[in-house]
């Protein structure tokens, strides 16, 4: 039995299609337009340029490829409430330039007006069998106030097994440390120390070996800086000191059995001076 309802590509969308798919580019059908058919259902033709009676154009709501077959496209229009007052019998897919890429018929359907005292919103979707999906551009319009209760059940049930899945990784922010590692997931620990300009001393350990970094107060160590204005004589407190009276390589003479950090900030001189009697005299 032949089909009564069909579409079908026109030579001009059919040769746009071939030209695409050749050069690996992609067509574009960007508007529905919908008409009456003049009064009786009409038989769609290839050679078709235009509906045989047009009563609106549009943007199309959405372009998809059928989930049930990878080689048909799913093209809808949302008529809204506000507009009818015709038939609708016939179908036409059109490019940016207006040119008529496929044509179809269905059953004929009024589209009434709000004036006329019931509107409703209406739905137009024509399934088209194209020789390679790949080659058409398909695309939902953002702008579009209006969608299908599939379109939404579907786009609702993609978000929820997006956010569960979100929920159940461990780590769904790899590019972000977790708090619980406390930075031992930096995956560059060397160019982190460099960032916070940090020396060789945060590679190293704390002890008493060589090379280690000394405890904080150990051997009476660890205090403020002394300021040794008055020279070095004048010092009676164990620890750090800073003195400004040296010469280098010159006996000095220290009154207190401490033991003292010398530096001569002129020279950049510095000697650490381990005192074991009054007056006892060494070279720093």
């Amino acid at each position: 039995m032949t089909a009564k309802y069909f579409a079908l590509l026109t030579h001009i969308g059919a040769a746009k299609l071939a030209n695409a798919t050749a050069l690996g580019t992609r067509l574009e059908i960007t508007h529905m337009a919908v008409g009456d058919g003049g009064g009786t259902l009409p038989t769609p033709s290839p050679a078709q340029t235009q509906l045989v009676n047009e009563q609106r154009r549009a943007a199309l709501n959405a372009l998809t490829i059928d989930p049930s077959n990878p080689h048909q496209i799913i093209v809808e229009q949302i008529i809204p409430e506000t507009e009818g007052g015709w038939w609708i019998r016939e179908i036409g897919l059109l490019n940016k330039a207006g040119e008529l890429i496929a044509i179809a018929n269905c059953p004929e359907s009024y589209k009434p007006q709000m004036q006329e005292g019931s509107g409703r919103i209406q739905t137009i979707r024509v399934i088209l069998a194209v020789s390679s999906t790949a080659a058409v551009i398909l695309k939902t319009d953002p702008a579009v106030v209006l969608a299908t209760r599939q379109y939404a059940d579907q786009l609702i049930s993609t978000t929820v097994t997006s956010i569960s899945n979100h929920i159940r990784t461990l780590n769904p922010h790899p590019q972000y440390l977790l708090a619980s590692h406390n930075l031992f997931d930096l995956s560059d620990t060397k160019a982190a120390r460099t960032n916070l300009q940090l020396g060789s001393a945060a590679t190293r350990n704390v002890g008493n070996a060589q090379d280690e970094l000394m405890q904080v107060g150990a051997f009476g160590w660890g205090g403020p800086c002394i300021i040794a204005s008055a020279g070095i004589n004048a010092l009676t407190k164990t620890g750090m000191a800073l003195v400004r009276d040296l010469t280098a390589n010159q006996w000095v003479t220290v009154a207190d059995y401490r033991h003292q950090t010398v530096y001569d900030i002129e020279t950049k001189h510095e000697s650490i001076i381990f005192v074991l009697a009054p007056f006892h005299t060494i070279k720093h």
